[in-house]
């Protein structure tokens, strides 16, 4: 029990290293793309949206998501990663779990944030059939209506990327 606790102190520890050192340092993520890693029966997944994805975050509509807004609507931003990145099969809907929001500052504008990066975690229920990807979370300009999502199967040793848009907006990552 005192070597679990120790180990559960020294992970959470890591991770919020990890999280201060991610908003105080270069992107955790190439903007407009993301990773979905197959481990066992896990889904692991790093994605990087632009904040105007999330139009009504920008409480004074200046066109700048500050610090401040997106604290006071972290739970909004959430909300709807959770409703508008979907994990699925045939038989289920998968749920995210960890998720973290990382804010990044704009390299243009001072004091903003244009992109967020989110990481969670999905465990799927069963073989890993003919798993798929909706998204539904684009920004509004061109450069921010598509991303790039690289998948690697840990244990098929296999990596596949694709590219969503509107238009087309899921993929299978697991057959």
């Amino acid at each position: 029990m005192k070597k679990f606790l120790i180990n559960s102190a020294l992970s959470t520890l890591l991770l919020g290293v990890l999280c201060l050192s991610v908003s105080l340092h270069a992107h955790m993520m190439v903007e407009q793309h993301g990773t979905l890693n197959i481990v066992d029966d896990k889904v692991y997944m790093v994605l990087s949206i632009p904040m105007s994805a999330f139009y009504s975050v920008d409480s004074n509509n200046d066109g700048i998501v500050s610090m401040l807004e997106f604290t006071n609507n972290r739970k909004k931003i959430a909300t709807k990663i959770k409703d508008k990145v979907v994990l699925s099969n045939e038989k289920s809907t998968f749920t995210i779990n960890g998720l973290l929001l990382s804010p990044e500052a704009s390299h243009t504008k001072k004091k903003s944030i244009e992109y967020v990066t989110i990481t969670g975690r999905y465990t799927i229920n069963g073989p890993l059939n003919d798993i798929k990807l909706n998204m539904d979370l684009f920004g509004i300009s061109k450069k921010h209506r598509i991303i790039e999502i690289t998948t690697i199967n840990k244990m098929q040793k296999n990596k596949h990327t694709f590219t969503l848009t509107p238009q087309n907006n899921s993929a299978v990552i697991a057959e």
